[in-house]
């Protein structure tokens, strides 16, 4: 037998996994309420995404 420690995941990887799914969604949110309305408009959002690469880039 092992021990009973090495079954159970350290609470610190739960943790890192935990900060890294919040950084998903706060990322998330960022995309869709300003990097989206900025760039995706009617007729032209081809012309508002070459002037905008850098908050493309971000929001991709």
């Amino acid at each position: 037998m092992t021990g009973h420690a090495a079954e159970e995941p350290p609470p610190v990887y739960a943790r890192i996994g935990g900060l890294h799914y919040l950084s998903i969604i706060v990322a998330a949110g960022f995309v869709e309420l300003s990097v989206r309305n900025r760039l995706i408009r009617w007729g032209d959002a081809a012309n508002n995404i070459l002037t905008s690469e850098t908050l493309f880039r971000a929001g991709v």
